[in-house]
């Protein structure tokens, strides 16, 4: 939570001083383009954050100024999430009117904002909300002008180099592919700090650890997502994958690792936050098309999904079609943060949950569904400090 804030801090501290900048403090050739895509970044990071977090807790305060003290700055009740989606989609239309459609500097594209960076978190935006009339323009817009287009899945070289970053696929990813961004090991390897790379991974793949994964994968979640006996050479499981069929099977999205110790020691992993790429985009397109009844173009782009990776056309009839995207979102976008968002929209737009996995533990039922429990609870602590906050709904009485 604090560092969501502190991102928007400096958010709104752009937004207040960037406009009085003088034009003639610019070095950019075109010094007024400079200036808007600045502000234009601005705007985006700050709904990007409000909109994670409006998934996360649901209602949350929302500051939109800055403060020069912060010991000054007031305490806020929370926002409701609604008010927190609308402030998100205005601030996106005004980064839309500042920023290109690519930035100039290739390895720079992916991780700086642009158009294409919007219209998609838009298309996100409204999905949550279930506004899926208003997805489809936001994706189309990514889809046909955004110069995206899709990394080849059929080798583990191309496929893994999405997860590198930069790639012609990705649409906005968080920079760690570089040596003073990567950092997540060490000799020691109890000094690895949370990283996906250094939980997910062992060795061969991360010589630092010779036993099993940090991050256990459930093997009944991915025998349901890639079945033995039904599109067996999925590309994304023969090159994403490694120890299958083991107990402890591994994803390897996130081996692309570094060691600047000898002997294998200090491991670093250079491989861009993927947030938003184009197999996303028009999975959510296809969803929303599904959703609104158009399920012969919702098929169209499922079914090309489905085919970069080697897979069949999906068998799925009409009033399955919505679970099926969620599905293959599930297995296109495997460990990539999306799953447990698309499993609440499942949940939202057809009462199917999804949430126990192979466990016979339940995580969330249909009661605690509608009540709102995939919303986190607020730090008690939290509250205390600020007595305008109140604690989530669902756990009002469990805190």
């Amino acid at each position: 939570r604090d560092n969501f804030y502190r991102d928007n801090d400096q958010a709104n501290r752009c937004l207040k001083f960037i406009p009085g900048i003088p034009l003639e403090n610019f070095t950019s050739t075109n010094k007024a383009a400079a200036k808007d895509a600045l502000l234009g970044e601005a705007y985006f990071l700050r709904a990007f954050n409000y909109f994670y977090m409006s998934r996360v807790w649901g209602d949350v305060p929302m500051p939109l100024e800055t403060y020069e003290d912060a010991a000054q700055a007031p305490h806020l009740p929370r926002t409701p999430q609604s008010d927190v989606l609308d402030q998100c989609i205005s601030d996106l239309e005004n980064a839309i009117s500042k920023l290109p459609w690519r930035t100039s500097a290739s390895a720079s594209r992916a991780i700086r904002a642009s158009r294409g960076t919007c219209y998609a978190l838009l298309a996100h935006i409204y999905a949550w909300r279930g506004d899926y009339a208003k997805v489809i323009p936001a994706a189309d817009s990514v889809i046909i002008s955004g110069g995206y287009s899709h990394v080849n899945r059929s080798t583990t070289a191309s496929y893994l180099s999405m997860f590198k970053g930069n790639s012609p696929e990705g649409i906005f990813e968080i920079a760690q592919n570089a040596n003073n961004e990567g950092a997540g090991g060490s000799a020691a390897y109890g000094a690895i700090v949370n990283n996906v790379a250094f939980r997910t991974l062992k060795a061969p793949y991360l010589m630092v650890n010779t036993g099993n994964s940090h991050f256990p994968l459930d093997r009944i979640t991915l025998s349901t997502l890639f079945p033995d006996n039904a599109d067996s050479v999925d590309y994304r499981r023969k090159n994403g994958f490694a120890f299958w069929g083991s107990t402890d099977p591994i994803t390897i999205k996130y081996s692309n690792i570094v060691y600047t110790g000898p002997n294998f020691t200090s491991p670093i992993s250079l491989n861009n936050i993927i947030v938003f790429r184009l197999a996303d985009i028009k999975l959510l397109k296809a969803e929303a098309l599904a959703a609104t009844s158009s399920f012969g173009e919702a098929r169209s782009i499922l079914d090309e999904i489905r085919t970069l990776p080697n897979v069949s056309p999906s068998a799925a009839t009409d009033d399955k079609l919505f679970e099926a995207i969620i599905e293959e979102r599930g297995r296109e976008l495997f460990l990539e943060g999306h799953r447990f968002y698309d499993l609440v929209r499942l949940g939202k737009k057809t009462g199917v949950l999804k949430f126990n996995g192979s466990t016979t533990l339940i995580r969330m039922d249909d009661a605690q569904f509608q009540q709102g429990k995939y919303y986190w609870p607020v730090d008690p602590i939290t509250i205390q400090v600020n007595p305008l906050l109140t604690q989530t709904p669902y756990w009002a009485d469990k805190m």
